[in-house]
């Protein structure tokens, strides 16, 4: 006569089996939230471009003596900029820190999250009427890239904007 039920070892099997199962789950549950995170911060970036080169041209139909907008970035933030000079050929078009005229609005990185600046850009900026684009400063030329990673830099996302101010991913 046989008894019904598991052994003690059956059940400490089922128990790693079903337990390893969990940690494998859980692992990847964690890098697709990191994945979520980094292509909504790419989007929110992406949006910001876009916002400084659509003000560059509204700045064609406005009194106030503003040259352009543009995006500045630093390792944690990115911040919406405007050039204010009564005669744009001798601005900088790039952020200045000490003037606070020239913020427009300011976003943060999640501590999580940096930029990765390796062509050394830190403005775009756009001024009208096609909008020009600058990065830097410079009267843009080539291709620029920025890069938003995790901090110990496992996952990444990249995108590209060129002289013309088109953006790709």
């Amino acid at each position: 006569m046989y008894r019904r039920g598991f052994t003690f070892i059956e059940t400490l099997i089922t128990m790693g089996v079903l337990l390893m199962l969990t940690s494998i789950l859980l692992l990847y549950n964690r890098s697709g939230e990191q994945q979520i995170v980094l292509f909504k911060e790419k989007a929110s970036v992406v949006g910001l471009i876009l916002k400084a080169k659509s003000l560059s041209l509204n700045t064609l139909i406005t009194d106030e003596p503003i040259c352009g907008y543009g995006v500045h970035f630093e390792n944690n933030s990115y911040i919406l900029f405007k050039e204010r000079s009564t005669d744009c050929a001798v601005s900088d078009r790039v952020y200045t820190i000490a003037d606070p005229q020239e913020l427009v609005e300011e976003h943060k990185l999640p501590s999580s999250l940096n930029f990765s600046l390796a062509s050394g850009l830190q403005n775009i900026f756009f001024m009208p009427p096609d909008p020009f684009v600058f990065f830097d400063g410079i009267f843009a030329s080539g291709e620029k890239s920025i890069s938003i990673s995790n901090v110990d830099g496992s996952t990444s996302v990249d995108l590209k904007i060129n002289s013309s101010g088109q953006i790709s991913q």
